[in-house]
């Protein structure tokens, strides 16, 4: 099995180049048991390529963003859906299901869930979350 890190780079290009970007490749790596809730590319792709470069640009704003898709220990679906807040290390989000889909903020649909790796899980969401 493989890092979490290793799962985001093969699987999730975007997201890591912006992990990358914001210097938390080995803050990832080297957690214990942590729960990312992922975005992927067509999620990214949603946001204004001006926005997304001046986040870019900005490392304590890009760390906040990041952060927000962060909950310390592992978190499966069948825990989640239990769930109606969490807090990730980047702030409080909400959690609700509605017509059978996990909805973080209102916003981000978990469209895959329980991607394993040695040190947690990833949730792939559909929408990028914004801090408040």
């Amino acid at each position: 099995m493989t890092n979490i890190i290793d799962n985001l780079q093969s699987d999730f290009p975007i997201l890591f180049s912006l992990i990358k970007k914001a210097n938390l490749v080995d803050t990832l790596k080297n957690s214990e048991a942590i729960t990312i809730l992922a975005p992927n590319d067509a999620a990214f792709n949603k946001i204004p390529k001006d926005t997304l470069k001046a986040v870019g640009e900005n490392p304590e704003q890009l760390k906040a963003i990041l952060l927000l898709h962060v909950i310390p220990g592992k978190v499966e679906s069948t825990d989640i859906v239990k769930l109606t807040s969490a807090k990730t290390l980047g702030g409080q989000i909400t959690i609700a299901v509605k017509n059978g889909d996990v909805v973080i903020n209102n916003s981000a649909c978990v469209v895959n869930a329980d991607l394993e790796a040695e040190n947690g899980v990833i949730h792939e969401i559909d929408t990028v979350l914004m801090p408040n």
